[in-house]
């Protein structure tokens, strides 16, 4: 008659079989796999993932502008190191001439174009819109409009003295390009 396997270990030994080992170390595996990039921004910001999402609200800005017809605009406040986004709320009025339309923005409230405070050492050094020139204090704005246009605007970010990057966004697609390091730009 055959030793079921727990009685071939000798009395009072224990331990672990192979794999038992084996799944403990996949699990703490997957774990470190999932949770190591959110653990490396917790001193600070990451130059990088700073720069995808502000792409990403970039482009979700111009096609929510495109999409539901209204002006939409992203704000820096490049002294509290932050940005938002708002969208044109038109109202109409009868003023002495006849009906007189008014547009006030206000902050959108889409999950995705939540606001933004960059990291202590991630900086939103300057912004240049076309026609409104270069700021690097105070406030500056890319507008989004109606029919599918942006205003051409380059922004710069930087990490420290170490990096820094420029992002271009093309006013007919709402398209970003990243290059590393500081590029000046013309923007009329």
């Amino acid at each position: 008659m055959r030793r079921p396997f727990r009685q071939w270990r000798a009395a009072g030994q224990g331990g672990f079989t192979l794999i038992e080992l084996v799944l403990v170390l996949f699990v703490i595996g997957m774990v470190v796999a999932v949770a190591f990039p959110r653990f490396r921004n917790l001193g600070g910001g990451d130059l990088d993932s700073e720069t995808r999402t502000l792409i990403g609200h970039i482009q979700g800005l111009y096609s929510e502008a495109t999409f539901t017809r209204r002006t939409h605009r992203l704000v820096f406040d490049l002294d509290g190191n932050r940005y938002w986004a708002e969208v044109a709320n038109v109202t109409e009025t009868e003023g002495e001439t006849g009906p007189e339309k008014t547009q006030a923005f206000a902050p959108v409230v889409t999950t995705f174009l939540r606001p933004v405070r960059l990291p202590r050492d991630v900086e939103l050094t300057d912004v240049t819109a076309a026609g409104r020139g270069k700021r690097s204090d105070g406030t500056a704005y890319t507008y989004f409009y109606p029919l599918g246009r942006t205003d051409f605007t380059v922004i710069h970010l930087s990490q420290g003295d170490d990096r820094q990057v420029t992002l271009r966004v093309n006013p007919v697609s709402g398209r970003v390009t990243l290059d590393d390091g500081y590029r000046e730009e013309f923007t009329g």
